[in-house]
C-alpha cells in the first residue's frame, strides 16, 4: 500500500510540506518521482517544481508494484502581498461657514478607505451622517439642518486596518 492519492496547493512562499503526510502514511521504502530537492519526501514550493510527484513501492510477488501522487499545484493568487494602504490624514476639525476653508470634514488620500462605511455620531451616539463611499462632502449637517458647534465622532470600518474612531469638533463661528 503506497497510501491514498491527493492534490495540494500552495503558494512559492509556503513553508515546506511533508508529502508522505498527504498520502497518509510514512515513508513505506518507496521511491518519489521526479525526485525532490531534498531526495526526501519533503516538498519545497521555493526550488522543487509544481508537478505530479508520484510515490511507488516496489511490490513483493505475487503483487504488483502499489503508487499514489500528489498532485502540487502552484497558485500564487490567493497568496499575493497586499497592496501596502497608503497613510491617510483624517482632519479633527470641520468649520462651515462659507470661507471655503474646512466647510466640509475631509479625509486625506479618502480613496484608500476602500469603499469603507464612514459614520459620524453625535455625543449621544445619535448616528448623524453615513456614506459607503465617502468624498469628503459632509458639511455639518443633519437632515438638512445645520448642526450645532460642538463635538462629534467619526467611525469608519476600514476592511483591513479595522476601526478607525476619533473626535470632529464643529466650529460655525467665524
Amino acid at each position: 500500500n503506497a497510501g491514498t492519492s491527493n492534490t495540494i496547493t500552495l503558494c512559492d512562499t509556503d513553508p515546506v510540506v511533508d508529502l508522505f503526510s498527504l498520502i497518509g502514511g510514512a515513508d513505506l521504502g518507496g521511491v518519489w518521482s521526479p525526485a525532490m530537492a531534498s531526495g526526501t519526501g519533503v516538498y519545497n514550493p521555493a526550488v522543487d517544481p509544481a508537478v505530479i510527484y508520484t510515490y511507488t513501492v516496489a511490490g513483493l510477488p505475487p503483487c504488483g508494484n502499489a503508487t499514489s501522487t500528489v498532485d502540487v499545484i502552484i497558485d500564487n493568487t490567493p497568496c499575493a502581498t497586499p497592496t501596502p494602504i497608503e497613510p491617510f490624514y483624517i482632519s479633527n476639525m470641520l468649520t462651515p461657514n462659507g470661507d471655503g476653508d474646512n466647510d466640509t470634514w475631509y479625509i486625506g488620500n479618502v480613496s484608500e478607505l476602500q469603499g469603507a462605511p464612514v459614520m459620524i455620531f453625535n455625543r449621544w451616539g445619535t448616528k448623524l451622517f453615513e456614506m459607503g463611499n465617502y468624498d469628503n462632502s459632509w458639511d455639518g449637517k443633519y437632515k438638512g439642518s445645520d448642526l450645532p458647534d460642538g463635538s462629534y465622532y467619526y467611525v469608519v470600518e476600514h476592511p483591513v486596518l479595522g476601526t478607525l474612531q476619533g473626535p470632529i469638533t464643529l466650529l460655525r463661528t467665524k
